[in-house]
């Protein structure tokens, strides 16, 4: 089964309106790093970061909170996380209710790194941030 028949992509889709994290589908890095004959001691470091511009859940009262969430998924993790899938597993959070922002991040992080198989980073940020992001240092692949 090809990567591509094991997600979403092209599928019909039913937007889950309660938390539900089988939604994410995790692609194994292997199969790609194969075909460019990297082994499993990687010849290079980094990171593959991710920003949702459009995460929500409801506070403790029930009234809808906003942020930019930035993933930081290390390039060791044996997964990556299918972008689709990343959506619709945010967009069920989206009627989930949550004492604070920290509980929403803490279930996010453990979600997001127990389907990449290493520790994801999990930032909030608020949504005026996103005139004040910068270029990142680096090079892009």
């Amino acid at each position: 089964m090809s990567w591509y028949e094991k997600t979403a992509l092209g599928k019909e889709t039913e937007y889950r309106r309660f938390y539900d994290p089988s939604l994410l589908c995790p692609l194994a890095r292997a199969e790609g790093r194969q075909a460019l004959r990297i082994g499993h001691d990687l010849p290079f470091y980094g990171a593959d970061i991710w920003h949702n511009y459009e995460a929500s859940w409801l506070n403790a009262k029930g009234k809808p909170e906003v942020a930019i969430v930035q993933l930081i998924v290390p390039a060791h993790s044996p997964y990556l996380i299918e972008s689709k899938s990343l959506k619709l597993y945010f967009n069920s959070l989206n009627f989930t209710r949550f004492d604070h922002a920290h509980a929403f991040v803490s279930l996010v992080r453990n979600d997001l790194s127990q389907a990449a198989g290493a520790d994801v980073e999990v930032m909030l940020l608020p949504v005026h941030a996103l005139y004040q992001l910068k270029q990142l240092h680096g090079v892009c692949l």
